[in-house]
């Protein structure tokens, strides 16, 4: 195999792929990038052919990518390279550089740009192990909004060990019923102590439904691998999920589990009565300084709506307290409850206009809604008073 390319090309694609590559691991294989090159590709079923094809893989066996990158073929192969040393090595590189990549006997590669030369030792690629490719049968959506779901609501979920099924964000892509082929796509973040969803019509053709528990790490491998991707091929093998799209495939294990009823939690704090519509900016801004002299272990910020004001306080005996009085539109009975600073700033930082909170008492779970986007859903249990 001998291959060439742009060195500032190259070193993009190798931090994205290098990235996945186990750091540590007992198989070293999975240490390694596999690199594989075609040269002339011909189109099945005809006599035409297409362009040369590269593409870089690595797993760790939890999660999996492959990327094409831009190259000259001089002669077809593949191998599996030492991800950080490649990645260290092309980044030494000038960008004007043309990076070349051979191998030579006994698995050996030799790697060379400017005046530099380099011969590091490989793995055949047959030890590597296989990746899937998006096959016929999955669903086609907007990339773009996959991601804003997952941004919203990964922070809501749990990092507690105890509890494997909370470590990940269920999303669930589903047709509606009797309407085209359109449908909806909702993530769910959630700890049991607060709980984030988001939902969004797909703006894809949906031929089957879609669900699966998306491990922290590979949800935000999606969100900066497909943020700006229109639309994204998406199918369920097995306990795998595959994405494709932009020269790109990710593919991920899912959680094994039952994901909790989330709708049980949402449906009773949906008649909540006692509404406060704010400012998310300077709420945000206030939760953040008084939350300063809070407990930085759990830190409980007090809050105190009475009609047009609400006071936000704070107390530690070890460092002291905050208040900040906050003018708003209320004018239902007045309420006291003390909420978790950081998860409510979680939340409201997937707030993307004005919000509006709803209680029902002080040791009720609290709605947060967002009132530019009717899709979001935050739930947030109130803290010892």
């Amino acid at each position: 195999m001998k291959l060439v390319f742009e060195s500032s090309v190259l070193a993009k694609i190798l931090a994205d792929v290098a990235s996945v590559a186990a750091q540590r691991n007992t198989l070293p294989i999975l240490s390694n990038v596999l690199l594989k090159a075609q040269g002339i590709i011909p189109i099945q079923g005809t006599t035409r052919t297409t362009r040369s094809k590269i593409t870089i893989a690595a797993t760790d066996l939890e999660i999996g990518m492959v990327m094409e990158v831009e190259g000259e073929v001089e002669e077809d192969g593949e191998i599996t390279i030492p991800a950080k040393k490649l990645l260290d090595i092309v980044r030494e590189a000038s960008p004007d550089d043309k990076v070349t990549i051979e191998t030579l006997s006994s698995d050996r590669i030799a790697i060379e740009y400017g005046t530099a030369k380099f011969k590091i030792a490989g793995l055949a690629s047959d030890e590597f192990p296989p990746v899937p490719s998006i096959s016929d049968g999955g669903v086609k959506i907007k990339g773009e909004k996959l991601c804003t779901l997952l941004r919203k609501v990964v922070s809501g979920a749990s990092t507690e060990e105890i509890r494997y099924f909370l470590n990940g964000v269920y999303v669930i892509i589903e047709r509606f019923k009797d309407i085209s082929t359109d449908g909806s796509i909702t993530a769910v973040g959630t700890d049991g102590k607060r709980l984030m969803v988001a939902t969004q019509i797909t703006g894809g053709a949906i031929t089957k439904k879609i669900t699966g528990i998306i491990p922290v790490k590979a949800v935000k491998k999606i969100v900066s691998m497909f943020d700006h991707a229109d639309m994204i091929d998406v199918n369920l093998l097995e306990s795998e999920l595959v994405i494709g799209g932009e020269g790109i495939v990710f593919i991920t294990r899912l959680i094994e589990g039952e994901y909790p009823d989330y709708q049980a939690v949402i449906n009773p704090v949906k008649n909540n009565d006692l509404v406060l519509d704010l400012d998310k900016e300077s709420f945000i801004s206030v939760i953040k300084r008084v939350s300063l002299l809070a407990n930085p272990k759990t830190p409980s910020v007090r809050l105190e709506a009475v009609e047009g004001v609400l006071t936000i306080t704070s107390s530690t005996p070890d460092l002291g307290e905050a208040v900040e009085c906050l003018p708003v539109d209320y004018s239902d009975a007045s309420i006291i409850i003390s909420l978790n600073a950081r998860y409510l700033l979680d939340i409201l930082q997937s707030v993307t206009g004005k919000v509006t909170l709803k209680f029902r008492d002080s040791l009720s779970p609290v709605l947060v809604l967002d009132n530019d986007d009717i899709g979001f859903i935050g739930v947030i249990m109130p803290m010892r008073l």
